[in-house]
């Protein structure tokens, strides 16, 4: 078995004096300890991520159930790291694809207990941009099989319609407030939420308008976000779609899309929209990017 934890610090030394407990032999520097013996190998990082592999399958459910159940007080947690006092239920919102030529603009919001973000937290959700491609999907379906549909919001806009939308707003921001807004007051009507964290975008009448647009819900805003597993899982969930949306239009057109806004993202992009023309070229890419 090989599996991804994630563990707070103040547990690194509990968790090695359980493994040494159990037989495995440490090495390492502060950088990344490695436990091992015969059949398993347990890498914690200064992160707090472990990787665990064990081919043995008793002492892969001992160590499996081992990280699944370490105490962990994640509404203290959440004091420590961004500053806030959560209450028992508050909303998670992050965002995908703003920094693409290709694909979608893709918002995402989840509701959040305390007891599922210690059980999220410890299954290794984090910032999606920490992630692999493949880490990536396999927490999605992870997130997915813990919540019920009811806790999460995915909202996607086409090329298409962000661009309609860009044309008539004027500026990326704008559909940021309404997507989150839309996200936030969607997942607080089903699930009765009264506070909802987002990674900072807005400021002045943008944050005003947000929230304006999302009655009866508290929105705090924070500068990488992402450290709040709240609104890690949503940035799972949103680059997740993102990634299944590039997917559908390189199998739907042929074209193998790029992500980011890279040299090769516009060369990509010029050549569309010399070859196919500005109805096709906005049908993928969001032409407000500069060529």
């Amino acid at each position: 078995m090989r599996e991804r934890f994630r563990i707070p610090e103040h547990q690194f030394e509990r968790t090695a004096s359980f493994l040494s407990g159990i037989g495995l032999v440490r090495s390492g520097d502060e950088r990344v300890y490695n436990f091992k013996k015969q059949g398993i190998s347990v890498s914690i990082y200064g992160n707090g991520t472990v990787i665990l592999n064990c081919d043995d399958a008793l002492a892969g459910k001992l160590l499996y159930d081992f990280f699944n159940t370490l105490p962990f007080d994640y509404r203290d947690y959440a004091m420590k790291t961004v500053g806030l006092e959560l209450p028992e239920k508050w909303i998670g919102s992050d965002e995908a694809g703003k920094g693409d030529y290709f694909g979608p603009l893709v918002v995402a919001g989840v509701c959040m207990e305390s007891s599922v973000a210690a059980a999220l937290y410890r299954r290794g959700v984090t910032d999606s941009k920490k992630l692999s491609a493949e880490q990536l999907f396999h927490m999605e379906c992870m997130v997915k099989s813990t919540l019920p549909a009811s806790a999460y919001e995915v909202i996607v806009i086409s090329p298409e319609r962000y661009n309609q939308m860009h044309d008539s707003m004027g500026n990326v921001l704008d559909i940021m407030v309404w997507a989150h807004g839309r996200a936030i007051s969607s997942i607080a009507s089903r699930e009765n939420c009264a506070v909802a964290l987002v990674d900072k975008f807005a400021s002045g009448r943008r944050k005003d308008e947000m929230e304006n647009a999302v009655k009866g819900v508290r929105i705090y805003q924070f500068t990488k976000g992402e450290r709040e597993t709240g609104v890690a899982t949503a940035s799972v969930l949103a680059s997740a779609q993102f990634g299944h949306s590039i997917e559908k239009m390189t199998a739907e057109y042929g074209i193998p899309f790029v992500k980011g806004a890279g040299s090769d993202a516009r060369t990509l992009a010029a050549r569309i929209r010399s070859e196919k023309g500005e109805t096709f070229y906005r049908k993928v890419a969001k032409a407000d990017f500069t060529l």
